[in-house]
């Protein structure tokens, strides 16, 4: 993101403050925003015990604060996606409104067509600790929606979660993008790389830098 030191960054969704209190203990002004009030809780307890500043906020992804404040933006840990298009656009044109002129946005993907081509599986099952985890997938290609249906397993009570992804594209994502103001500048994989999911070393990731035009 080309920050300078001291500059005002936007992490949406934060979650439970990964990755904003480590930037913010690298000397940035961070802000994070999160929907779901345990987590904006949990990244203050770990903000508080890392002894690091952050502004947490519970909110909306879709109703930035529209004042152009930001210098920098990134929605990080595949977190894009989660909405209809309307959705997904509104959040673009809220982050948009956010940063200020010539600002840079980051978008990581990992659930993105180009890269589920040659990696989706239907099931997959698993444990984390004492919990056994399954999990169930439906990709529709027709309407580029994933359900995923995940199951946990703890002293023989199972407690069942949804949820569905918009799989966007390539080409898609870009025109998203643009359309809600940004200029591409660039598609790479997690190592830096130019983004090339058919190549001799596929990535697993992309990662999306834009910048604020208008």
């Amino acid at each position: 993101l080309d920050l300078q030191p001291g500059a005002r960054v936007l992490d949406v969704p934060c979650g439970d403050g990964r990755v904003a209190i480590e930037m913010a203990a690298r000397g940035f002004a961070m802000t994070g925003i999160d929907i779901s009030p345990g987590m904006i809780a949990a990244a203050r307890d770990r903000a508080d015990g890392q002894a690091v500043c952050v502004d947490l906020r519970e909110g909306e992804m879709r109703d930035l604060p529209a004042d152009g404040s930001f210098d920098a933006a990134y929605c990080w840990g595949d977190s894009f996606g989660y909405m209809d298009d309307a959705g997904n656009a509104a959040f673009l044109s809220s982050v948009h409104g956010a940063l200020g002129p010539g600002a840079l946005f980051a978008l990581e993907i990992q659930m993105l067509e180009e890269l589920l081509e040659r990696s989706y599986r239907p099931a997959d099952a698993g444990s984390v600790d004492d919990i056994a985890v399954s999990i169930r997938r439906q990709w529709d290609r027709g309407t580029g929606r994933m359900s995923v249906t995940y199951d946990l397993v703890r002293d023989g009570t199972t407690a069942t979660n949804h949820s569905s992804y918009r799989i966007y594209g390539l080409a898609e994502l870009l025109d998203l993008v643009r359309s809600a103001g940004f200029g591409v500048v660039e598609c790479a994989d997690e190592a830096g790389r130019p983004f090339a999911p058919d190549a001799a070393r596929p990535s697993d990731t992309l990662r999306l830098v834009c910048r604020k035009q208008g």
